[in-house]
């Protein structure tokens, strides 16, 4: 959750930060 959020931010608006929770297998993918 702590390295989506991070990542996320990057690349995805803060709203996503709320989706954390989902996108994190994503996320987890990609990297």
């Amino acid at each position: 959750s702590e390295s989506s959020q991070i990542k996320g931010s990057a690349h995805i608006p803060k709203a996503s930060h709320v989706e954390d929770d989902n996108i994190e297998s994503t996320v987890e993918n990609v990297t």
